[in-house]
């Protein structure tokens, strides 16, 4: 079934206008979350930006559509704008107030941040083009950021969309640059969307905003969180290290623009995945040390803390050596022995030891994963295995450590506060956007009075709280007969008549 029978099959008719729309607005939503590494997201489309750029020259999109359709990269993708939730129009029992009047009023401190924008904030979207086209997104960005016209501006940029807190002057920018070869290239940047601060566009830019910031308070990010390598909880009885960190995101609740950060703990081994394999060695035998060892390793997640990244093993190369050479992008040769010397100043102690394969995948299906070869004695292992799991001792000692009281997570994240406040570089960041990190957020919550469970007879009658566990209680209430007996019921096994018989 081709795209168009697709579509006329889901009920949805495409104009030529909505076409027209889709083609005019030139860039997808939601933006990916990998903008964090080089301040904006995804790879897709450049071979088609000169071609949709002459498509959007004359319109601009206000962003504030319910859905439109939307053209990059040779695909279609719905833009479908949130316009959020109103639950105190419709339900009648919340309309004037969510408070409710019983229970016992408390004072409550949430892990949430007031975040304040100027009333008339907006964020301004800009596609850029390039003549020649250039096929490397770290030179799209290095080009485009040596213009005095964006120097001082706040800017995010994944290589072809644009997103800037202040509008320039004129709505299509010609910029001219040229690379250390010599060569001039010319940039076209072409203002396509102006997005108010409800967008779902503008949530992930200020998402990604607090992703710089946490970078520049020496915060790693590993998976989706952010930990702290400087400051770890070391577990020398077990061999383990808790990295403390945090889990953030940013979105609105109700009507305000909030910040959240959630307490994160990465555990990690210390442990090599070279000591691992020596272990191996001696309780399995050089018979069905290799077997054994892919089984153990295949799937694992490592760490490698010369760059704070995280691979995933796919495999074991038996065949090459530290002593090998691969080839560098310059085209240049040298072997992973004088690589790690050069580049980290390591010294690898076991020249024979055998190369983890990682298969690095992109987020272009038309782009091959590319294959990492990594060194067993630089590689941490992470997470905790199935044995491990069920050591009593040892998964008390990470309890410990991990589940915090009420006033050491508030301790965490008043910390986090501070920092970003007191860090001139976080403070720049959020000042260029427009963005005033506010104070922690606190409500006034209600204590509701415990229940009353009725039993068998009226005996045993109790008044269950929040703070009581219910297992004791009904185990209590179990000897004392007080609870009531399961019924049996009799399996019965329904007949029906065969297809085409009568009653």
């Amino acid at each position: 079934m081709t795209g168009r029978a697709r579509v006329r099959a889901r009920g949805i008719t495409r104009s030529p206008s909505a076409t027209a729309a889709g083609c005019l607005q030139a860039s997808p939503t939601p933006v990916s979350a990998d903008l964090s590494d080089n301040e904006a997201s995804s790879n897709n489309g450049c071979e088609e930006t000169s071609r949709i750029s002459q498509q959007c020259k004359d319109v601009v999109s206000p962003g504030n559509a319910e859905s439109t359709l939307m053209k990059r990269g040779g695909k279609i993708f719905p833009d479908v704008m949130d316009l959020g939730v109103c639950t105190r129009e419709k339900l009648a029992h919340v309309r004037d107030s969510k408070a409710g009047s019983s229970g016992i009023p408390v004072k409550l401190v949430t892990n949430l941040f007031s975040l304040d924008l100027p009333q008339d904030w907006k964020l301004y979207q800009y596609h850029v083009t390039y003549m020649p086209d250039l096929e490397s997104r770290s030179m799209r960005i290095a080009l485009l950021y040596s213009q005095k016209e964006l120097s001082n501006k706040a800017k995010a940029f994944d290589g072809v969309i644009l997103f800037l807190s202040e509008k320039l002057e004129e709505r299509v920018t010609e910029l001219s640059s040229e690379t250390r070869r010599g060569e001039t290239v010319k940039m076209t940047v072409t203002l396509t969307r102006e997005l108010p601060a409800s967008s779902p566009v503008c949530i992930q830019v200020f998402s990604i905003i607090f992703k710089k910031i946490l970078k520049k308070l020496s915060m790693y990010q590993i998976g989706r969180n952010f930990y702290k390598p400087s400051e770890p909880v070391e577990i020398p009885q077990h061999k383990l290290s808790l990295w403390p960190g945090f889990a953030i995101s940013v979105s609105y609740f109700e009507s305000k623009l909030l910040f959240s950060a959630n307490v994160s703990y990465k555990i990690l081994r210390n442990e090599t995945v070279l000591e691992f394999m020596t272990a191996l060695c001696y309780q399995t035998g050089m018979s069905s040390f290799t077997q054994m060892c892919e089984k153990q390793l295949v799937g694992l997640i490592v760490l490698t803390r010369y760059n704070n990244r995280t691979y995933r093993v796919d495999d074991i190369d038996w065949s090459v050596k530290p002593t090998h050479s691969f080839q560098r992008r310059d085209g240049t040769e040298i072997t992973y022995v004088d690589y790690y010397k050069q580049q980290y100043d390591i010294t690898l102690s076991d020249l024979h030891q055998p190369m983890l394969v990682s298969l690095l995948k992109s987020k272009r299906n038309d782009v091959e994963a590319r294959m990492v070869h990594l060194i067993p004695e630089l590689c941490f292992l992470t997470g905790l295995t199935s044995q491990a799991t069920s050591d009593f001792q040892l998964m008390k000692a990470v309890a410990e450590e991990t589940r915090l009281s009420p006033q050491g997570r508030q301790q965490r994240l008043a910390r986090l506060a501070d920092d970003i406040q007191r860090n001139n570089d976080a403070r720049f960041e959020l000042e260029t956007w427009g963005l005033h990190f506010g104070s922690q957020m606190s409500l006034t919550g209600r204590v509701v009075p415990s229940e009353k469970i009725f039993m068998q007879d009226r005996i045993g009658d109790m008044q269950i709280n929040c703070q009581q566990r219910w297992r004791p209680a009904a185990t209590k209430l179990k000897r004392a007969g007080g609870l009531l007996a399961p019924v049996m019921e009799e399996a019965k096994v329904p007949q029906l008549p065969r297809p085409g018989s009568e009653l």
